[in-house]
């Protein structure tokens, strides 16, 4: 789901789609000229293997997200780390940015039922 960054304004965008058994759903709004706040969530089942005894199990994800989308290089003036992701081109692919955020909630360590 690809959305024209010069398409968010200052009122709320929503949005909604699925990647399988997991719902992303969200709004985005500019803050300014170059900055869009992305609010959302990541909720559903994933089949995982166990980091322990490598059994697939049924994993539960329920994650909120809170990024800012930049248009271009982001530089901020304090010169500290935040989450925002830079974005090249003329749309902000949701897609791209929901399968990065569940692997990086997939990439911790989780485990069946038999070895927690």
């Amino acid at each position: 789901m690809k959305i024209a960054f010069s398409s968010i304004n200052f009122t709320p965008y929503s949005f909604e789609f699925d990647l399988d058994d997991v719902k992303f759903k969200g709004t985005m709004v500019k803050v300014d000229s170059k900055i869009v706040r992305l609010i959302a969530s990541i909720r559903g089942f994933v089949c995982h293997s166990c980091d322990r005894c490598g059994v697939e199990f049924r994993l539960s994800v329920d994650e909120e997200l809170k990024l800012f989308l930049s248009d271009g290089i982001f530089k901020d003036k304090n010169n500290e780390l935040s989450d925002t992701v830079e974005i090249f081109g003329d749309f902000i692919d949701l897609r791209e940015i929901a399968d990065g955020e569940l692997e990086i909630y997939l990439s911790d360590y989780f485990y069946c039922k038999s070895c927690k």
